[in-house]
């Protein structure tokens, strides 16, 4: 998601926590203007939010970084999900701005 923080701010990350009274989100910053945010949790009225909808479909340098942060979050079931998808090599590949699914651009 990418958002604004009530001063302005601008942020990019995941979903922390939604409040269930207020219209504010949790959302742990992952990209900042603001490198102090960088790795913290800020609250962000919804409002303020652009939410992009999810996709199974990752380059392996974006399923790399994936596993990273699935390791320091400490989630092993998401950490096994893209590991599996490596070994397998269900990812895209970018060669002249053509994304194609890799097992299937081997010849």
């Amino acid at each position: 998601m990418r958002g604004k923080t009530m001063i302005g701010e601008l942020v990019h990350g995941y979903v922390e926590h939604e409040e269930v009274y207020h219209t504010f989100i949790k959302v742990r910053v992952l990209i900042s203007d603001n490198k102090k945010l960088i790795g913290k949790i800020v609250r962000i009225d919804e409002k303020e939010l652009q939410i992009y909808s999810m996709t199974d479909h990752w380059t392996k340098d974006e399923i790399t970084n994936l596993i990273d942060l699935a390791l320091s979050t400490r989630d092993r079931e998401w950490f096994d999900k893209l590991s599996s998808k490596v070994k397998k090599g269900e990812f895209l590949d970018v060669i002249k701005n053509q994304e194609t699914f890799s097992r299937f651009a081997k010849k």
